[in-house]
C-alpha cells in the first residue's frame, strides 16, 4: 500500500507548478501503485491541482475548513488503508462487434485498441464507484446482442496479492415496441445519470460562485440537490437509495453554504463566494468517488 497525503494549499513555487503537469506526476505515480489523497487548506488553495493530483491517482480530496479537522482526516484516510479490499484495481471495457465507447463521464480512463481500462487504484471494503459510459450501437437487427465484456482486474491483499479478474458481460436489446422499452428501464442506469446531470449542475454553480453570482449558484444547487432526493424517493432498492441520499447531502452542505453566502454583509461576500467555489468542488469530487 503507499498512499501520499498532500497538506497544501495547492499553490506549487518550486519545480513543476501547473495543474496538468502535477496531474501527469500522479498519473505516472498511480502506474507504480501510489495514490494521492489532498487536503486543501484554508480558502486560498488551488483545487484545480489537488483536484488533479486526487482524479489522477485515483486518490481523495478534503476540504479542510479548520485545522482541528486534520486528525479526523487522517484517522479517516488510515481506516480506509487498513480495510483495504484490492489494489491496482482497473475496470476494462472490451466493446462487442458494432458498439463504440464514446466516453465516460467525469473520469480518467485510456483506449487501447478500441477497448477502454478505468484506473481505480486501491479500494477499500464497502467503497463503491459508478460510472456513466456512453456508447453508440450499429446493429440493426432486433434482439439481443452482447454490449461489452467488463472485466474488474484487481490485486487480493488478503490472497498473497495474486492478479484476480472478474467478468460480465453486458447486453442490449434492440426494439420497435415502446412498451418494451419502458418495461425494460434500468434503474440503476438512471440513477447513475441522475448523478451525472446533478454533478453538472454543480460545476455550473461553482463557476458561478466564483464570478461572484452567488444566488444563481445556490439556486443551480438547491435544482441538484432536489433532483437528487426526487429520485432518491423513487427507488426501492435501499443500498441504492443511501448512495443517491449521500450525493445528495454533500450538494446540501455546499447549498447551506451558498445560502448563507446570500445573506452575509458585502464585504464579507468575497471570501463566502469562495467557500461556495470549495464546497461546490468537494460535493463534485465526493460524488464521483474522489
Amino acid at each position: 500500500m503507499r498512499r501520499v497525503i498532500v497538506i497544501s494549499d495547492g499553490q506549487a513555487n518550486v519545480g513543476p507548478t501547473s495543474p496538468e503537469v502535477l496531474g501527469a506526476l500522479a498519473t505516472r505515480g498511480s502506474e507504480q501503485g501510489i495514490q494521492v489523497t489532498a487536503v486543501g487548506v484554508g480558502l486560498d488553495y488551488d483545487e484545480r491541482t489537488l483536484n488533479a493530483l486526487a482524479i489522477n491517482s485515483s486518490g481523495r480530496l478534503y476540504h479542510m475548513t479548520e485545522s482541528s479537522e486534520l486528525a479526523g482526516i487522517l484517522d479517516q484516510e488510515m481506516g480506509l488503508i487498513r480495510s483495504t479490499a484490492a489494489t491496482d484495481a482497473s475496470i476494462e471495457i472490451v466493446p462487442a462487434p458494432g458498439v463504440e465507447i464514446l466516453g465516460i463521464e467525469k473520469t480518467r480512463f485510456n483506449r487501447e485498441n478500441g477497448s477502454v481500462k478505468v484506473p481505480l487504484g486501491s479500494m477499500f471494503s464497502g467503497q463503491h464507484r459508478e460510472m456513466l459510459v456512453r456508447v453508440r450501437v450499429s446493429t440493426p437487427t432486433q434482439g439481443t446482442h452482447p454490449l461489452a465484456s467488463v472485466r474488474l482486474h484487481f490485486r487480493d491483499p488478503s490472497d498473497g496479492n495474486i492478479d484476480r479478474v472478474q467478468e460480465t458481460v453486458a447486453r442490449y436489446q434492440v426494439t420497435k415496441n415502446r412498451d418494451e422499452i419502458a418495461k425494460n428501464e434500468n434503474a440503476r442506469t438512471k440513477d447513475i445519470l441522475t448523478i451525472v446531470e446533478a454533478g453538472k449542475l454543480a460545476d455550473a454553480a461553482a463557476v458561478k460562485a466564483e464570478q461572484g453570482d452567488i444566488e444563481r449558484a445556490a439556486q443551480e444547487l438547491a435544482q441538484a440537490e432536489q433532483k437528487l432526493l426526487a429520485q432518491a424517493a423513487a427507488i426501492k432498492d435501499e443500498a441504492a437509495k443511501k448512495r443517491v441520499v449521500a450525493n445528495a447531502a454533500n450538494i446540501t452542505k455546499a447549498r447551506k453554504a451558498a445560502d448563507a453566502a446570500v445573506a452575509a454583509p458585502a464585504a464579507a461576500k468575497p471570501a463566502a463566494a469562495r467557500a461556495v467555489k470549495l464546497e461546490t468542488n468537494q460535493a463534485g469530487m465526493r460524488n464521483a468517488g474522489f
